[in-house]
């Protein structure tokens, strides 16, 4: 008769201890015991990006965590969704620092916690969480002012679609600078009813042209996909940017082949005509046609 040997290994918390954080402040803990399972809240909105930034005492050997984001709703809402991460440090000074980056995509976000439970004795840990970026509702051809954009944070500038609306034409103006603050741009497309599109389109901003103390930056971006009711442009500024003007004009696309008679005469009815809207009419022809 063989016995078999079962090894169970349990992991008793001691203590769970909660902290709301203000904003890019950092809170400070002494004499964490081991096992100890430690939340922080602070608020953030969909589109935002989290930096949390974990610093301890450099006595403390191989301290990595498993460090669980979640958003939330509210603060006694259940966890949306959950990212689990193991959080990996360096040594910095007398210090080990480690840094993660949580990008909040659920509409509905109005909280993110950062979750994880001590391996270690821990004499002092410090958190800091920096929330940053913002999302912006724009309408075809209207500038829209925006001032005192982070470096690092992502801005998104969404943008309702009509039918047919299927050329993007997109124009940063940067005011009193002549600096380039990002380098490229972020299209994604989404239909409402299926959610987002696997479009998502990198633009490297070629378009610059400094004039009076100012750069204006473009680019041009085609719709993919049909069915389209919304699109995010997106940037991350490399520079704080103190006051960004920026307008998306979006082009009507028509293609005539769809209806056409046996003379190969194409015709569409066009009704509302805006000005200053360009209308794009497509035709394909044969070889050594005029």
């Amino acid at each position: 008769m063989i016995a078999s040997i079962v090894l169970i290994k349990m992991t008793i918390l001691y203590s769970s201890k909660e902290y709301h954080l203000i904003n890019g402040m950092p809170k400070s803990l002494l004499n964490i015991k081991e096992n100890t399972g430690l939340s922080f809240y602070i608020r953030a909105t969909v589109f935002q990006k989290a930096i949390t930034t974990l610093s301890l005492n450099n006595d403390v050997s191989s301290p990595n965590f498993i460090i669980t984001f979640c958003s939330y709703k509210s603060l006694n809402s259940n966890c949306v969704t959950k990212i689990n991460k193991i959080l990996n440090f360096k040594q910095k000074g007398n210090q080990l620092v480690g840094t993660y980056e949580y990008s909040v995509s659920i509409n509905d976000t109005n909280y993110i916690g950062v979750h994880f439970t001590t391996n270690k004795n821990i004499s002092y840990l410090s958190i800091a969480i920096n929330v940053g970026g913002n999302a912006y509702y724009l309408s075809p051809g209207l500038p829209k002012n925006i001032k005192n954009l982070l470096p690092s944070f992502p801005y998104t500038f969404r943008l309702p679609v009509k039918e047919n609306q299927r050329k993007v034409n997109v124009t940063f103006t940067i005011i009193n600078d002549t600096i380039k603050p990002f380098d490229y741009a972020y299209v994604n497309e989404y239909h409402l009813e299926k959610g987002r599109s696997p479009s998502s389109t990198t633009h490297k901003i070629a378009n610059v042209s400094p004039k009076n103390n100012q750069l204006e930056l473009s680019f041009y971006h085609n719709i993919l996909h049909i069915d389209i009711n919304y699109i995010n442009v997106v940037v991350i500024p490399k520079k704080k940017i103190s006051n960004l003007k920026i307008k998306i004009d979006l082009d009507y696309f028509f293609d005539l082949n769809f209806v056409y008679n046996s003379d190969e005469i194409y015709s569409k009815n066009l009704t509302n005509l805006q000005s200053k809207i360009n209308y794009y009419l497509n035709i394909r022809l044969k070889n050594m046609q005029i």
